[in-house]
């Protein structure tokens, strides 16, 4: 036989609660006590925090003389406590505004060293405070983040500043607008530092209606050679795969980024040569117009005959419609049998699905040997006669004349 189950005795209600029933009284005051009881807490937990001491602590990070990154770095330590979360901002906007620091290099490198242990937590993690606390905490974040950008900033802090903006700090501002004018002023600097505020704008195009109509011309001017070494390699073509990734541009501006890409593939080093390929295959899978470019009816095939022109900076008006991928089509003999591969698209139908770029974007030198020596190759006879002896084969001259 099973063993008889356990019946729950149901918790009967105290006595004084009954009484409170029956004369009228409400059951849940017991619970309207207890909600006081943690407000009242949280007003002594606040009361408690030592709020004065932390403003004094970013006070003393806050030099314009001194580098204070190794007190910043102890102080990280206790950055994730939620008192430290909820009263840091206010703290440190009191602090920058009390201190009377001239504005210089090392204040703005303290200032961003501090403001960016600060993450504005969104949706589930959203921080537990009140609607209005919260409100006050972006504020106070936003308030302090246009601060920073009047500081002059060195060069490496400004790149390290682009490179945050678009992820950590344009999507809890209040106003992202406001930094229009220094994410296009950026963007015509040329470099790295235009390659780091390519997302940025185009961030404020995509969410905030931001209209820059020269775009795509400088992002066209940046696909030069010493976009293909720099250390922002993998970001910018990550970045130029996602900006050509609509099918509703026009077909005369995908042809002039794929006439360049083409271009810089015939230079660009060996691993970076396989991702260049892969990205204009991609474009023209979107595009499937543009496979008329890999096979020119006129025979231009040699350089001379090309009648695109590089030097243009206008991409309406290089000419890159009316020419032909000459140069993905001699990438065709290279000698690394991976890039040879890739190149092979221009002799055949396009393929259906774009290549995935990501796994590309970091290729080096030792991931193609190692790819190499991990491909199965098919067996190929080297004879048409099976070999009898160490010479040669027989009825050979040499086999008749020699023994071993």
């Amino acid at each position: 036989m099973a063993p008889a189950r356990k019946r729950k005795k149901l918790a009967q209600p105290a006595p004084a609660a009954i009484s409170d029933v029956q004369n009228g009284g409400s059951a849940g005051s017991d619970d309207s006590a207890e909600a006081e009881d943690i407000v009242s807490d949280e007003e002594e937990a606040q009361a408690q925090f030592p709020a004065d001491k932390l403003r004094q602590m970013f006070a003393f990070m806050l030099s314009d003389a001194e580098d204070r990154r190794p007190f910043i770095a102890r102080f990280s330590e206790h950055i994730e406590h939620d008192d430290v979360q909820r009263g840091g901002l206010g703290a440190l906007a009191i602090a920058l505004a009390e201190t009377k620091a001239a504005p210089t290099q090392l204040l703005s490198c303290n200032l961003f060293h501090v403001l960016k242990l600060f993450k504005v937590r969104g949706g589930k993690r959203k921080a537990q405070v009140g609607v209005a606390a919260d409100a006050k905490a972006l504020e106070h974040f936003d308030a302090l983040w246009l601060r920073l950008l009047q500081l002059p900033l060195p060069p490496s802090l400004y790149r390290r500043v682009l490179a945050l903006l678009p992820e950590r700090v344009l999507p809890h501002l209040r106003n992202p607008l406001r930094l229009t004018d220094f994410l296009l002023t950026s963007y015509q600097v040329g470099g790295v530092v235009s390659i780091l505020a390519l997302q940025g704008v185009f961030y404020l195009m995509q969410h905030h209606n931001l209209e820059y109509p020269d775009f795509y011309t400088k992002l066209y001017s940046l696909l030069e050679p010493n976009a293909l070494r720099g250390p922002q390699r993998a970001r910018f073509f990550r970045l130029v795969d996602l900006f050509l990734g609509s099918g509703y541009l026009p077909e005369y501006l995908v042809a002039a980024f794929v006439k360049r890409l083409s271009r810089l593939a015939l230079t660009a080093p060996t691993p970076t040569q396989t991702m260049l390929i892969r990205l204009i295959c991609s474009l023209m899978v979107r595009h499937r117009g543009l496979q008329r470019m890999t096979d020119d009816p006129r025979g231009a095939t040699r350089l001379p005959a090309d009648p695109y022109r590089p030097d243009e900076p206008e991409p309406a008006r290089c000419g890159a419609a009316e020419s032909a991928l000459w140069e993905v089509r001699s990438l065709r003999s290279h000698l690394v049998p991976a890039v040879s591969r890739a190149a092979s698209f221009a002799e055949r139908e396009l393929p259906e699905l774009e290549h995935p770029l990501a796994e590309l974007l970091e290729t080096t030198y030792d991931d193609m040997l190692e790819a190499e020596f991990g491909r199965q190759v098919k067996e190929v006879a080297l004879t048409f006669h099976r070999p009898e002896g160490v010479l040669s084969w027989r009825e050979d001259r040499l086999s008749t004349d020699w023994k071993l």
